[in-house]
């Protein structure tokens, strides 16, 4: 995954999580509001497979290791 995806993610997460508005995230982003509501949406599913796919990854570490 490129930097500046990864980079949009961990923005976009903050957003969801409520840590900042979506007008900072489009002011980080450089892009308009309209334009990370879209993001959002699309990438939505791509945070949730990321995560689910970290913890499934540390618990097969974690059981290998036990």
């Amino acid at each position: 995954m490129s930097t500046k995806k990864l980079r949009r993610l961990v923005v976009i997460q903050k957003h969801i999580e409520g840590l900042i508005t979506i007008n900072e995230a489009a002011e980080i982003l450089g892009l308009s509001s309209r334009q990370v509501k879209k993001l959002k949406k699309g990438d939505q599913w791509l945070l949730s497979t990321l995560i689910s796919t970290s913890l499934f990854a540390l618990r097969s570490t974690a059981m290998s290791t036990a």
